[in-house]
């Protein structure tokens, strides 16, 4: 769509089609090789999927421009894209004002146009029939999402993102400076300075070029409409406090790149009239600019490659290796990024762990305190393990217990000590070390350690105690984050808490 979007548009100025198209190609390899748009293409993630749904709307809407309102079906095309991409993700929506006063701006007179009116609606809502599906599926028990949305609030629920803005924190007007910094420091990690210049000629160019074929208003009409489109965008995204910053960027990000095609043509077009003699060496020096984002993939390509990624794998091994064959009948709670990969193993692989042993619980986010909620909803019925630390959990009242990859949620007073764990009898001032579990015992200078220990206090106490890792000569003193301190413990509990230490790249050989 960006090498289109700039095809188009450039080939309205006039006949040079080798600049035109080297301006095409610049688009599209700055938006293939920025780093966080190659990164989210390549993994299953919804928000690539956003950001195309804009650039299609644009190079339709690009088109439309580029016809002077004649080219209905390009028109047509924009209002299916618009409404499936509504369907998609809500966040498209941020580009209506600038989609509908670009459309007014080329046509004027087009409210007046029945016809026209009533085939973009048509086309809209073919796009958002996709919408449909719900009320039919839902009440058939689907693997994910609500079954309620064959009924009107249940469906308004979801059509509408109710309750989304509660967990939409967001930055106020007076931190708007330090985000825009945010913003230019994200942007310099996407594009090289050149290209970022680039995208701000380019947003003049079409003025530029319009202007100097005496028609300057036609121009400034789809500068604003590139403007207005980025405005919308990251004005709502960079107040955001809570969600994926990263992931809600790629579609300003991608009109940067777009924009930095359209730059190189006006720079060039430029050139051309300016130093008509030395046009040979100037194209030379155009050509150039294809460097940057040739360059950004050499830099990035090991870091952001996947190649040796298995994290997702690693975790369902890790389901496997703890539940497979116990027959303990456990609830394992994971949030969205670690049930991932189970749904994946079980509906691709067709691999999924056998209920006796345990159940997988996917735990949304859609109520006020989903975790705790879960934990009360399963704990009577069996064991109950989390994916990972929770602190709410903790502040809840229960114990967490590091297992392995996992962590088991216990009531207070538990003074049983795992399995896996060697006991040990010995006195810590007003504590008793029970257990612990080394799991690695063979390491390297600046390896990550994970050390288990499990303590007890006969009687309750008002003071704070925290363990110390003598390493060599190297103490770790750990603190009481994500641990529960020693004046909540019970009497004659077994406290198990997970301490980590990362070795200096620096320890002697044989410590």
């Amino acid at each position: 769509f960006a090498f289109g979007t700039v095809r188009r548009v450039t080939g309205r100025y006039g006949p040079d089609n080798w600049l035109s198209l080297l301006a095409a190609y610049l688009a599209a390899f700055s938006l293939a090789f920025a780093p966080d748009i190659w990164q989210h293409s390549i993994h299953a993630n919804p928000h690539i999927i956003t950001a195309t749904f804009l650039m299609a709307n644009v190079y339709f809407l690009s088109r439309y421009w580029a016809s002077d309102g004649t080219d209905k079906g390009a028109l047509f095309a924009f209002c299916l894209s618009a409404g499936l991409g509504v369907t998609h993700h809500p966040l498209t929506v941020f580009g209506f004002p600038a989609y509908a006063l670009l459309i007014l701006l080329v046509r004027p007179t087009i409210w007046r146009d029945w016809r026209t009116l009533l085939a973009m609606v048509g086309c809209a809502l073919l796009g958002l029939a996709v919408w449909l599906y719900f009320p039919i599926r839902s009440p058939m028990e689907p693997v994910l999402g609500p079954s309620t949305m064959n009924t009107l609030n249940g469906f308004l629920d979801h059509v509408l993102a109710r309750g989304l803005s509660e967990s939409l924190p967001y930055f106020t007007l007076a931190e708007q400076w330090d985000r825009l910094r945010v913003f230019a420091t994200l942007l310099r990690l996407q594009y090289p300075l050149p290209l970022i210049l680039l995208a701000i000629i380019g947003l003049l160019t079409p003025y530029w070029q319009c202007r100097q074929a005496g028609d300057g208003w036609r121009g400034a009409k789809l500068s604003l409409f590139y403007a207005l489109a980025f405005l919308g965008f990251y004005a709502f995204v960079i107040s955001l406090r809570a969600q994926d910053i990263m992931a809600y960027l790629l579609g300003p990000f991608k009109l940067v790149g777009l924009l930095a095609g359209l730059g190189l043509y006006g720079l060039g077009r430029w050139l051309a009239g300016a130093w008509p003699v030395r046009w040979q060496l100037a194209r030379f020096g155009l050509t150039l600019f294809l460097l940057a984002p040739l360059w950004q993939l050499v830099r990035y390509s090991a870091d952001i490659s996947l190649r040796n990624y298995s994290e997702g794998r690693d975790y369902v091994e890790a389901v496997f290796d703890r539940f497979a064959g116990s027959g303990e009948g456990a609830v394992l709670l994971n949030n969205w990024e670690y049930m991932t990969p189970l749904w994946y193993s079980h509906w691709v692989d067709d691999r999924y762990p056998d209920p006796a042993d345990v159940r997988l619980e996917w735990v949304s986010t859609g109520t006020a305190d989903p975790w705790v909620t879960a934990v009360f909803n399963y704990l009577g019925g069996g064991p109950v393990y989390l994916h990972g630390y929770r602190p709410e959990i903790v502040a809840a009242g229960f114990r967490l217990r590091p297992r392995g990859a996992f962590y088991q949620v216990v009531e207070p007073g538990d003074s049983s000590l795992p399995p896996e764990l060697t006991p040990v009898q010995e006195a810590a001032g007003a504590l008793e070390f029970v257990g612990y579990e080394l799991p690695q015992t063979t390491v390297t200078a600046g390896d990550y350690v994970p050390l288990t220990l499990a303590f007890s206090a006969p009687m309750t106490t008002s003071d704070y105690y925290v363990p110390v890792v003598t390493v060599g000569e190297i103490q770790y003193p750990f603190t009481t984050d994500s641990h529960l301190i020693t004046p909540l413990w019970l009497a004659g509990e077994v406290i198990v808490e997970r301490f980590d230490l990362s070795l200096p790249l620096g320890l002697p050989a044989g410590t």
